[in-house]
Formats: structure tokens, C-alpha cells, sequence
């Protein structure tokens, strides 16, 4: 199993690229995509939540959010930490 991490702050905007290109890379093979949002103060969660709806349901997609914004460190830390995977790549 594959992990691919994403984190991100106020960029609403462009993680949904960052986001369908991770999905498409584990399509094929067993693997997830976790997306750490540092405490965005922009709309970033609730466009997550309306865009990948149906992928955070199925799983492919986890979804964290930290309450106050804590560097990139961080939530590559968080990211790690919370997967599953034997491999975790950084995107």
C-alpha cells in the first residue's frame, strides 16, 4: 500500500489539482491520498468537502485539518504519522 500526502494553507484555488493528480496516481493500485489542510483561513475545507465528497466516503481521500496553522513540518508530520502505508510519498 501507497500513502500520498498533501498539505496545504489558503490554496483553495490550486489544491484540487494537487488532489486529482495524487488520486489518478494511486488509481490503479492500493493506495490512499491524505490532504493536511495547516489551518487555511480560506475556503479550502469547504471545497474539499464539496469537490471530493464521494472520495473521502470510499476512502481514497482522508482529510485532516489542523485548527491553527502550524508550518509545513508539520503537517508533513501529521501526514506521516496518520498513514497507514508502508511507502508515503510527499507531494
Amino acid at each position: 500500500m501507497i500513502s500520498v500526502a498533501i498539505t496545504t494553507f489558503n490554496r483553495a484555488d490550486i489544491v484540487g489539482r494537487a488532489i486529482r493528480s495524487a488520486l489518478a496516481f494511486i488509481h490503479s493500485m492500493e493506495g490512499q491520498v491524505i490532504l493536511v489542510d495547516d489551518g487555511s483561513r480560506d475556503d479550502t475545507e469547504t471545497k474539499i468537502a464539496k469537490d471530493f465528497s464521494e472520495d473521502i466516503r470510499s476512502g481514497r481521500l482522508t482529510f485532516i485539518r489542523h485548527t491553527q496553522n502550524a508550518g509545513v513540518t508539520a503537517a508533513k508530520n501529521t501526514a506521516f504519522a496518520s498513514s497507514p502505508s508502508t511507502w508515503v510519498l510527499f507531494l
